[in-house]
């Protein structure tokens, strides 16, 4: 990561470089898995609340539209059955490419062991190696929870605020 030194001590700054490498790291997954989670808030908002909507209307005015109401009943229908094909499709893309254990707990366990091994003696023999092992354990889960995931879960929010 080349970040300039200046922004090494804002912790937005380190975030924004933090996504821009998992960015990089984990390419097309990325945008496969954020497609994946912004697809069900427009699902439950914009599709949902139209289909009964419409539906609705056209079941309660049915002197205005006279038979052709049974046609744009079921063609709403289907617009509500395509959209939940479409949600269980982002729902299986978003498990199978998140990437939350192979694709980035793996990389910086990677790193982690990179750095340990670049630790002189002494400073390797302070700290017990059960107690490096945990820790790097709980750093990597706390980075991959808290860095990485809740990059999708908060543009999932806003682009459900925006809706």
């Amino acid at each position: 990561l080349n970040i300039p030194e200046e922004r090494l001590v804002s912790p937005l700054w380190l975030a924004y470089y933090y996504i821009k490498d998992r960015i990089t790291t984990r390419g097309r997954k990325y945008w496969k898995t954020l497609f994946a989670l912004l697809y069900p808030p427009f699902h439950s908002v914009v599709v949902t609340s139209l289909v009964l909507k419409y539906g609705l209307d056209w079941a309660s005015e049915w002197e205005a539209h006279g038979q052709g109401t049974y046609w744009r009943i079921l063609g709403i229908g289907l617009v509500q059955l395509a959209s939940i094909a479409v949600l269980r499709f982002t729902d299986a893309i978003q498990i199978r490419e998140r990437g939350r254990t192979g694709g980035i707990r793996m990389n910086h366990r990677q790193q982690l062991m990179s750095k340990l091994m670049a630790l002189d003696y002494h400073d390797r023999q302070q700290v017990s190696s059960s107690q490096w092992l945990y820790a790097a354990l709980i750093s990597v889960d706390s980075m991959t929870m808290d860095g990485y995931w809740q990059s999708f879960i908060l543009l999932q929010t806003l682009l459900g605020l925006f809706l």
